[in-house]
């Protein structure tokens, strides 16, 4: 399956989801996200193309697999391929020994909230150590097509997305706090 999404940055959430509201957009999901994304062995194939992760969704644990980041303009589209499964430490447990070893372990607040069946709001508070990096809207899409309506829809501009990955976001958050710290 294609993830088709864009991020707009330090979004205001109160407005946000008063205009979510607004909208009729059905709240999904309301809940910590808990993710542990993994380094793959230098000499496996195509390791810097991919991404695997696992992921706590409230109470569903989700294996993913993503490839390569396509992009058309801000757009971030990504082949991504997910199934749950049912023991988050076994599976972590199993990942380690086969040796893939931890990048990344994040937890954060998100709402998930749909429309028409065709777009997703994600609104995503990072808690623990990335609690610097401020509340942020990612738009998941069917169909790239889709992605500039509902971006105008929400008062944004394709200006204002961003196709950030997770260590993209992290580096610019950590690098814009190294700055106005040098200020």
């Amino acid at each position: 399956m294609k993830e088709i999404e864009v991020k707009i940055l330090e979004v205001n959430v109160t407005n946000l989801e008063k205009k979510l509201f607004s909208l009729n957009a059905n709240l999904v999901f309301s809940d910590v996200l808990e993710a542990v994304y993994f380094n793959l062995p230098l000499n496996f194939p195509n390791a810097q193309n991919m991404t695997i992760r696992i992921r706590k969704e409230g109470n569903i644990n989700v294996l993913t697999l993503k490839t390569a980041k396509e992009q058309v303009d801000n757009i971030k589209i990504r082949e991504e391929i997910e199934t749950e499964f049912e023991n988050f430490e076994n599976l972590y447990k199993i990942l380690t020994t086969l040796g893939l070893t931890e990048r990344l372990h994040i937890k954060k607040y998100r709402k998930i909230y749909e429309l028409n069946n065709e777009v997703k709001f994600m609104i995503d508070i990072h808690l623990d150590d990335l609690s610097y990096i401020p509340p942020l809207l990612e738009i998941e899409v069917k169909d790239v097509s889709l992605i500039e309506k509902y971006v105008q829809l929400l008062d944004f501009n394709m200006e204002q997305c961003c196709n950030f990955n997770v260590f993209e976001l992290i580096n610019y958050y950590s690098t814009k706090i190294h700055k106005e710290k040098d200020i």
